[in-house]
């Protein structure tokens, strides 16, 4: 591949991070501007060429599950036309992630490029976690347009949060996300013996005092899942597979009744999971009933706005059934796929040493994580996270080849 793509996957991974927005009809992501263009560079490019096309068949070899949730999206967003044009505007956010993931796959050989990919990325996480911190401390200042209702938002104690940290997001619980696979990095990477040691340290701290300050229930819940996972003995390796997605459903489940127990005995703090509850029943019904839905998705002309309260919910807020609503419940298992396929390709990986273990351990943490923490948050909406997801996913297939360290046997 030409180093221009690879210029490109590097500015569309910063791009990801700083999701500015304007709306002419639709909506445009700053990504957008990168991603559709080198998605059609790309298109050309492989039509051309008879090595880019053996590229292209290695990497979908490497993890046929994202090609394979990819191709599903898009065709249901094609048959979604005979009832509405609703679901467009989610396939639309899905192709910055989608051509992230093909560039870094397929660019990213060699410690320098992987190096440059890692220092963009951390440009625009470290964008929105010091403009978090400024925010969370001293009020502002807020760049983008925040959610409605942010005054409204809680702490761990029940109280009104008296400055919201953001960063470039809408919603604090957006920013937890965002950097949630930042720590589980940061934190692996330390476990080695590193002469950035006290950068790292210095990163964590940033990252932790954003937590901190950004007070989200799920995110502290499933960045204890991804440090359990960080910390797994090697004598318990050959469960790490099996505990990944097990940590997560325990998780899920021990939130669910932690939360709904507290909210009955009158503790506020852990009302929004009620909240919740109601749009998810509204989808379930329109999943049970809905045939079309079943197979193809596109139930948000059935969904509609949802009211719960003084707020108005376009989607389930939740990224599960969110994709059963969007592209069926084939769309759900693909979806799934993915993060089981990345975590097995890490577990495959675990044999070599030093910081390219820590990475892939970091990789397979963070897919626990992010799985489990889809479960409660609408991150399938917009291209930040699907892109994070996508991001993981390639560096787990790019890590081996970029590094040029050989596994040990």
């Amino acid at each position: 591949m030409t180093t221009g793509f690879f210029y490109l996957a590097v500015l569309l991974a910063l791009c990801v991070t700083l999701p500015f927005r304007i709306r002419a009809g639709i909506s445009v992501a700053l990504s957008d501007l990168v991603a559709f263009p080198a998605a059609a560079c790309l298109v050309v490019e492989a039509l051309r060429s008879l090595s880019v096309r053996r590229q292209l068949s290695e990497l979908y070899r490497s993890n046929r599950v994202v090609y394979w949730y990819m191709g599903w999206t898009l065709f249901t967003a094609v048959v979604g036309l005979v009832r509405s044009t609703d679901v467009a505007q989610n396939v639309k956010d899905l192709v910055p992630a989608f051509v992230l993931y093909s560039l870094v796959g397929l660019t990213v050989d060699r410690r320098s490029r992987l190096r440059a990919l890692l220092i963009a990325t951390g440009l625009g996480l470290g964008c929105n976690a010091i403009l978090g911190i400024m925010q969370g401390t001293l009020g502002g200042p807020y760049v983008t347009a925040t959610s409605p209702g942010l005054e409204g938002k809680l702490d761990l104690s029940g109280n009104l949060l008296a400055h919201a940290p953001v960063g470039l997001l809408a919603h604090p619980n957006g920013l937890a996300i965002l950097l949630l696979p930042a720590a589980l990095f940061l934190i692996a990477l330390l476990r080695t013996k590193s002469e950035w040691r006290t950068p790292l340290v210095s990163a964590l701290l940033v990252v932790g005092f954003v937590f901190v300050l950004a007070q989200v229930k799920g995110a502290f819940a499933f960045l204890a899942v991804g440090v359990l996972l960080v910390f797994l003995p090697r004598r318990w390796e050959r469960a790490r597979l099996s505990l990944g997605l097990i940590l997560p459903a325990v998780a899920i489940v021990a939130i669910m009744w932690f939360t709904i127990t507290r909210f009955l005995e009158g503790e506020d703090a852990f009302g929004t999971l009620v909240t919740r509850l109601e749009l998810w029943n509204r989808a379930l019904e329109i999943i049970q009933t809905d045939r079309f839905t079943q197979v193809f998705g596109n139930a948000y002309p059935i969904f509609g706005v949802t009211s719960v309260g003084s707020f108005d919910y376009p989607n389930a807020h939740n990224a599960w059934l969110n994709h059963v609503l969007s592209f069926g419940l084939p769309g759900l298992a693909l979806y799934l796929g993915c993060f089981i396929a990345g975590m097995r390709l890490s577990c495959r990986e675990l044999r070599c040493e030093g910081p390219l273990r820590a990475a892939f351990v970091a990789c397979f943490a963070s897919l626990a994580a992010m799985v489990g923490e889809s479960f409660f948050e609408p991150t399938d909406r917009g291209e930040i996270f699907s892109s994070q997801m996508m991001l993981v996913l390639a560096l787990v297939v790019v890590l081996p080849r970029a590094t040029r360290i050989r596994r040990l046997t």
